[in-house]
Parts: C-alpha cells; structure tokens; sequence
C-alpha cells in the first residue's frame, strides 16, 4: 500500500491544474504521514483513510479521518481520488450484522462455525473415529455395525454440544447444517441439537468438504436461503412494530421521541432504515438492540416512519 501511495504521491505532480496538483498532493502527503505511522503492524481488521480539502466559502482547509481496526476485517485495498469519498466497504458492515451459525458432518470429520454478515469464523473441528463400514476386522456384520452406531452417535453428540455451547443464547438468526449424505440428515435427525437451535435451522445442504473450506461451500450453498431467512425476519421486525403500535403502548417512530426513549433506557428494539451513529450509540449505551431494515425489502420504516422506529420495554 505504501508503495502505492508514493507512486500515486510522484504522479499527481503531473496534474495540470495547480489548485488540483495542490490537494491532491497534499492529501496524499497527508495519507502517507498517517499510515506510516502504524510501521509494521497494521491494526488486525485494517484501516481506511479518507483525506481531501474541504471548501467553506472563505478558506480551504486540509481534513484527514482515520479508522483503524473497525468491528470486521475490510475485505478490500481500494484507492480512489474524487470529489467524494467512498465509504461503501464500510456501509456494508454497518448494515450486515446477521449472525448465523454454520455446521458442516460426515462420519469422519465435523467442523462448526459463525458465519457475521460475509465474515466467517471456524469454532472448532472434530475428527471421529467412527470405523469405515469396510472395515469390519473379522467382527459379525451386525455387531460391527452395532458398535458403528454408537460410535457415531458418540461422535454426533460431541459435535453437537460444542454447537450447543457456541450458538445458544450468542444471537444466532439461524443454523446451517451441509455435508456427506446421509449422515448430516442423520445428525438433524438424532435431535442432539438444543431445541432452541433446532428451530431455526433454515437450510440443509450437500457439501464436498467438512473442515474449514467446507464451511465456505456450505455458505455459499446456502447464500439464497440466507437472503431468504433475512428478508423475513425484516419484514416480521416490521409487522411486530406495527402491531404494537395499532394495538398497545409499546411502539414509537420519529426520530425524536425514540430518541426520547433511547434516552430513558425504555427501547428494546431499535428499528433503523439506514445507519444513525448518534442513536446507535445511545442504543448500545441503554443495551438496546438494533435491527437494520433495508427499505428495498421492507420501504415502510423508510416512506412512512421517517426511517427510525422502536419497540419498548416498557
């Protein structure tokens, strides 16, 4: 990236405007300066970096916004010179905040993982030692067979404590399950899984792989049902305010009074339409959550509630 920046830095000399080679020169000047401060260790998720020269009318005046280490890892190295500035990678985290927990079996191997927005994160990988069924060492078909199902049974529950113990209660909106048939279907189908867990299972899928890479095929399989799963929980987030506010006391819109309401810890659900950082901030700070509404799937939030909307506690 440095590099980059220093080759951008020597080219902008040859721009023939004088006020645009200046800001231009400046700004990266100004980059370069921020970034080599960091030396040899990057912040873990990335940086960006937004600089150019700000008119009032009266004086120009050079602004430079840093941010390091956002809550998820930027996925791209972007460098853009324009009149504006080019903040969707960092949108996009804004609004992605679904979690959905990912299990990918066979009888040899099982891996489990938390999928965030486009972020996945392994948990952690079993290894079984389930015997092949062309193994039977000189055993009797039944009895080899007997003492391959409780070793796979063993194994399916190893699995899905660990799965118990990373998604109940961690905010998942949903589970994905992929691998060999048939034994992911016989993995469902043991209800090993916590009946909370086993509600929301959205998707069952074939998958080639069970370590890590499976994990990645597994939510690529599942991409649409994903869609699918969160256009419904945005659209039934949009019905239960509605309901509340027709029928009961506990619902406000506006951006005024639920800030109001922020302000006296009395929202539970914070519904947004676009992101807001003060009411965010007045949400986290209250516990409050927040629940982002794409107006291309749902527009009420947006035309008729002025894009902010709440459901109390109280």
């Amino acid at each position: 990236m440095l590099a980059d920046l220093r080759d951008e830095a020597a080219q902008s000399a040859n721009i023939k405007s004088t006020v645009t080679r200046k800001n231009v020169g400046s700004a990266l000047a100004s980059v370069l300066a921020r970034v080599t401060q960091y030396g040899a260790a990057p912040p873990d998720n990335g940086m960006a970096v937004f600089c150019g020269t700000i008119g009032n009318g009266h004086k120009d005046k050079l602004e430079t916004i840093v941010i390091d280490d956002p809550l998820e890892p930027i996925p791209v190295y972007r460098y853009r010179c324009g009149s504006t500035f080019d903040t969707a990678p960092l949108e996009a985290m804004l609004i992605s905040h679904d979690v959905y927990g990912l299990i990918v079996i066979d009888a040899s191997e099982s891996t489990i993982g938390i999928l965030r927005g486009t972020h996945i994160e392994p948990v952690a990988t079993f290894t079984s030692y389930v015997p092949s069924k062309h193994s039977r060492g000189g055993q009797s078909a039944p009895r080899f067979e007997r003492l391959r199902t409780i070793a796979l049974h063993e194994f399916f529950k190893k699995v899905a404590d660990a799965a118990n113990l990373a998604f109940v209660g961690a905010d998942i909106k949903g589970i994905v399950v992929g691998g060999l048939s048939p034994t992911k279907d016989q993995f469902i189908k043991t209800e090993l899984l916590h009946h909370e867990l086993r509600k929301i299972v959205v998707g069952i899928y074939d998958t080639c792989y069970t370590n890590a890479s499976g994990l990645d095929e597994l939510a690529r399989a599942a991409r649409d049902t994903i869609m699918d799963a969160d256009t419904r929980h945005q659209k039934d987030q949009i019905d239960r305010f509605l309901t509340e506010l027709g029928t009961g006391t506990r619902a406000r819109y506006g951006r005024a009074s639920v800030c109001e309401s922020l302000e006296r810890g009395a929202v539970a659900t914070l519904l947004l339409a676009a992101p807001d950082p003060v009411l965010e901030t007045l949400a986290e700070r209250y516990g409050s959550m927040i629940e982002y509404i794409d107006p291309k799937i749902d527009e009420r939030l947006h035309t008729v509630f002025g894009d902010v909307a709440a459901l109390l506690r109280y």
